[in-house]
């Protein structure tokens, strides 16, 4: 199935054997971006984050990422 995508705002895309070898989790990427469950999704062997929206309040939190 395609990923949706948000018109507006970022999505990060990695691929899942990167994110996985990387040791990042997820529950820090959420804590770090304030995201919702269905703005981290795994399909296949991609990792979609976003729409990010800004997190922290910054207004970049994808950079800052």
């Amino acid at each position: 199935m395609a990923i949706a995508l948000t018109a507006g705002a970022p999505t990060l895309f990695i691929r899942r054997p990167a994110y996985e070898s990387s040791g990042l989790t997820r529950a820090a990427i959420d804590e770090r971006l304030g995201l919702t469950p269905d703005e981290f999704r795994v399909e296949g062997n991609l990792v979609a984050i976003g729409p990010i929206y800004g997190g922290d309040g910054d207004g970049d939190a994808l950079g800052t990422l």
